[in-house]
């Protein structure tokens, strides 16, 4: 039942969204459960890799299935342009275990597209919360509203990227 109606919310979420509009929200703290780091000295996480990282934290979690699971883009990944690699992967926590993600200003945009696109929006992204006046404080949390299990052509797949950042002042990065 908690899978359904996680389901539900995250495609209730999906229809609701402007695409490829950024937006600068005030989030409140969110708990999350986050994977073992990615060791693997690749500049980019191949499907395999991914796929791998992902059973690894099923077991870890004992997540019912990979539709609750999103990727981070570390912020040093985030600052070298290298927008493939992914640190590791996070789950909502609705237990008192996991870290916190502090509330505070995030950008958020959603995307709908194939999965393989993502990596194309980071430049154009960055640029878009620096032109309106932020900086990125944080790596990204991606998150697949829509995915495989719930669209059967990958245009029609759904992503938030949400992106802590803070109001740029003289002096700032």
């Amino acid at each position: 039942k908690r899978l359904f109606a996680k389901i539900m919310r995250m495609t209730a979420e999906a229809q609701a969204a402007d695409m490829d509009e950024l937006e600068i929200q005030t989030l409140p703290p969110a708990r999350f459960l986050y994977s073992r780091p990615n060791t693997a000295p690749d500049k980019q996480t191949s499907d395999q890799q991914w796929w791998e990282i992902v059973s690894s934290f099923m077991r870890q979690t004992g997540a019912a299935g990979a539709v609750s699971i999103g990727s981070v883009i570390a912020k040093k990944d985030l600052q070298a342009g290298q927008f493939s690699r992914i640190d590791r992967l996070f789950m909502e926590s609705d237990r008192r275990s996991g870290i916190v993600r502090p509330a505070g200003q995030y950008a958020i945009l959603y995307h709908r597209g194939d999965f393989e696109e993502l990596a194309g929006l980071y430049p154009d992204l960055l640029a878009q919360i620096r032109r309106r006046g932020f900086y990125p404080t944080s790596g990204a949390w991606e998150e697949y509203l829509v995915n495989e299990l719930a669209a059967a052509q990958p245009q029609a797949y759904v992503t938030k990227i949400t992106i802590a950042v803070c109001p740029m002042t003289q002096g700032s990065v």
